[in-house]
């Protein structure tokens, strides 16, 4: 188990470049539109969850070289700094690198423990997240026992205050009752959006690497944006054949819906979640985007890749 963690660190801390450069590209093309956003999160996505990636001659990151583990485990992940602080966190001596040098056998167990109780408190957080996810599902559930079938795959609930989807194999779209038939109008849009884009994958997907990488602190911001973009890549979907009129309507059904949800969730994917200002702007100003944008960020999602 310690040899996994020690990958899993090493692929964690090659990321933090990706996410990084992704953060950067998010406020460089704020008006790209979000489908961008959402491809560039799944690149950070597979260096965080594949140990063997694929580089193009373009890439940004540097070919990491295989963990080594060695008498005294040394992650090297190909940037200098990120080694220095990795190494330092799991105790490997300076000159671990170098194979050739000899270590006591002091210094070996030494590491070798230090790395068992790292490992153990990874384990550990893994577990929370583990129970935090699977209770957060069973109470929900129980909370839409009593929910009303309208239409195949679509639920109406008197105990929730916001749509949402639940469901990976069977997704079904849950929405509170009282609503309008404008507002519904609007709502199934966005949420008929999220199964098109097949949020209700990614989104736990997302929760599941963010449980493998909870020691990084890099990854809860990643995890947390990319909810906020596949809402608003939805949102565009959603609006995109929409005349003023609608938009507004649609953003005054963002705001009515809106509730204070948790920054870190697996499931559901909701309506009017996360960042409702920040939707609606986007909302009220969305234009179709320029080919040169679409473009620009095709290209940057293979210099990152």
């Amino acid at each position: 188990m310690n040899d996994v963690f020690l990958k899993l660190f090493n692929m964690s801390m090659t990321a933090v470049l990706i996410i990084l450069a992704v953060i950067l590209l998010r406020l460089l093309f704020k008006k790209a539109p979000k489908w961008i956003s959402c491809l560039l999160w799944a690149l950070v996505a597979v260096r965080l969850l594949c140990p063997v990636t694929f580089e193009t001659e373009w890439s940004l990151v540097p070919s990491a070289e295989p963990v080594k583990i060695n008498a005294s485990p040394y992650v090297d992940s190909g940037v200098e700094l990120i080694d220095s602080v990795a190494n330092e966190l799991i105790g490997s001596p300076k000159g671990a690198r170098t194979a050739a040098t000899p270590t006591p056998a002091i210094a070996q167990a030494r590491t070798q423990m230090m790395i068992t109780i790292v490992t153990e408190v990874w384990l550990t957080g893994v577990a929370a997240f583990a129970i935090y996810g699977t209770v957060s599902y069973i109470r929900l559930k129980k909370k839409l026992a009593a929910s009303v079938e309208t239409s195949d795959g679509i639920r109406i609930s008197d105990d929730i205050d916001c749509p949402f989807i639940m469901g990976i194999i069977r997704p079904v779209i849950y929405l509170p009752s009282g609503l309008d038939e404008k507002t519904m109008e609007y709502v199934l849009k966005h949420e008929k959006a999220h199964l098109a884009r097949r949020d209700h994958w990614w989104k736990p997907l997302g929760f599941t690497l963010l449980a493998l990488h909870w020691f990084n602190p890099f990854c809860w911001a990643a995890y947390i944006l990319f909810s906020r973009d596949i809402e608003l890549a939805c949102d565009e979907r959603a609006v995109r054949q929409m005349g003023k009129a609608d938009k507004i309507g649609y953003s005054k059904s963002l705001l009515e819906l809106s509730y204070p949800g948790n920054l870190v969730s697996a499931c559901p994917v909701a309506f009017a979640e996360i960042g409702v200002k920040e939707r609606v702007k986007s909302v009220l100003n969305y234009k179709k985007p320029a080919f040169w944008l679409i473009a620009t960020g095709l290209v940057c999602c293979a210099v990152l890749s």
